[in-house]
């Protein structure tokens, strides 16, 4: 029989004692003025989107303003139709709350959803966002946080209801002219920070590394960015957002396969243990498995090296595990690793064994505590003696 998986379960002292110390950080930053309140910009930004949009509604093919109630049931209708090739451009402001009292919210770049007619979902890249139609229809907005849907379509799991959360999103749109969006944008950029926040994204797009993709369910992000001519290392730069970076890498699962990788954390997004879902923010690397589950091997700012938990989050907590390997002490030195991936499960997951490893991820977490995390990998690969994939 199998060992049962060494697995660390937060108890009800080490949980109260950590949303204590959210509570206290949240108060604090209230009596010291910090922070802007995101009900307040929202508003000034639908005064300026509106603004701009009227006195330069000659260089596009038209706009739109909506708001996105947290608490909406169902997709919200925007009122504008797209043509299959239409480009437009998105800005948001906002923010809906996850718990208000202890300062836990998240933007648009971690929950802001977007669909056109009955086509695939999509996600805000960041707080404003540009896109082309590849189908024609309405569309339709909804807050929503990451992981939880049932299909690409855009359905709803019915296992984990929508939650009566407060806060939501005021949405600029407007649709290009042709694809000469970003000269029309050129002129709002005094209007609006999240104008010239688009112009200076549309200048210098971070795109995603070739061979790798971003996991569907948390949506496209430019979280990492692989700069081949300079070092050939994978950057990951992550702030108040979230994002899965996959890369398929099919290996049989034997007795000598290992992940092999380099890396260096120069800030963790972190500074309490992440076993919990208020403080779930990390780095990490991860493998996944053909029976689904994944581990992942990540920097703790609050946990002991070798502490092994499942994920806090809902659905996650069924398809996830976490293996704590660096901490604080190891910012900004770079680490060598090599775990061996079959006698890691049946340490930290158990029961019967995968037949194959199916893919490496990189995995990014900062949306909760809305901190800022920095690392870079290289020399990633999966190694079974003279066999082996090469990642980075």
């Amino acid at each position: 029989m199998a060992a049962a998986p060494q697995l660390r379960r937060p108890g009800p002292l080490h949980t109260l004692g950590i949303l204590a110390r959210l509570s206290l950080r949240a108060l604090k930053s209230r009596w010291q003025g910090e922070g802007a309140d995101p009900e307040k910009e929202a508003e000034a930004f639908a005064a300026a989107f509106t603004g701009a949009m009227r006195a330069h509604e000659h260089s596009f093919a038209g706009w739109a303003c909506a708001d996105v109630p947290a608490g909406a049931a169902d997709w919200v209708d925007t009122g504008i139709d797209l043509e299959r090739g239409q480009r437009f451009s998105l800005f948001a402001a906002g923010a809906v709350w996850l718990a208000r009292p202890l300062g836990l919210r998240f933007g648009p770049q971690t929950g802001l959803w977007l669909r056109i007619g009955e086509g695939r979902i999509e996600k805000m890249i960041g707080a404003t966002h540009s896109g082309e139609a590849d189908v024609s229809g309405r569309l339709y907005v909804i807050t929503k946080p990451p992981g939880e849907w049932l299909s690409e379509a855009g359905d709803f799991d019915p296992a984990y209801p929508r939650e009566e959360l407060e806060g939501g999103f005021t949405l600029g749109i407007s649709l290009w002219k042709n694809r000469d969006g970003p000269r029309a944008l050129q002129p709002l950029q005094e209007a609006h920070p999240l104008f010239a926040r688009e112009v200076k994204r549309l200048a210098a797009p971070i795109k995603t590394p070739e061979g790798w993709h971003y996991l569907w369910r948390l949506g496209q992000g430019e979280i990492y960015r692989q700069e081949h001519e300079a070092d050939n290392c994978m950057h990951c730069h992550t702030k108040e957002d979230v994002g899965i970076l996959q890369y398929p890498a099919p290996m049989p699962l034997t007795d000598t396969l290992t992940l092999d990788w380099r890396w260096k954390a120069d800030r963790l997004p972190s500074a309490l243990a992440e076993d919990i879902q208020p403080t779930h923010d990390y780095l990490s690397i991860a493998v996944e498995f053909d029976n689904g589950q994944d581990l992942t091997y990540m920097w703790s700012g609050g946990l002991a090296p070798g502490t092994i938990f499942r994920c806090p989050l809902p659905w996650w907590d069924e398809r996830e595990t976490h293996w704590v390997l660096r901490g604080p002490k190891d910012l900004g030195r770079w680490l060598d690793e090599s775990r061996p991936l079959k006698a890691d499960y049946e340490k930290a997951i158990g029961g019967e064994l995968p037949r194959s490893v199916t893919a490496v991820w990189l995995i990014a977490v900062s949306c909760f505590q809305r901190g800022e995390g920095v690392c870079t990998y290289e020399r990633i690969e999966l190694v079974d003696g003279r066999e082996h994939v090469r990642v980075v």
